[in-house]
């Protein structure tokens, strides 16, 4: 959620009001409140036995990632 566990800009100006605003010394606490709080989810989401599980019980040709399942393997980024 934006501004509770990750910070979203939508443009080079909101990028840079929100780069000032959380280097302010008073905005410290709620800057690094938010890093913890993402951490913490990038952790609980995004850990190695989960990977390595996804990739060897993928017999029945089933992709499973954080969208759910598909029978067919994504071919995004060039892929063929």
């Amino acid at each position: 959620v934006d501004g509770v566990n990750i910070l979203v800009y939508h443009s080079m100006f909101d990028l840079e009001e929100k780069i000032l605003y959380y280097l302010d010394p008073a905005n410290e606490q709620e800057r690094i409140m938010i890093g913890q709080r993402g951490r913490e989810i990038a952790l609980s989401k995004n850990r190695f036995w989960d990977n390595v599980e996804r990739l060897l019980l993928n017999g029945d040709k089933k992709y499973v990632n954080d969208y759910g399942v598909s029978y067919q393997p994504w071919k995004g980024h060039g892929n063929p």
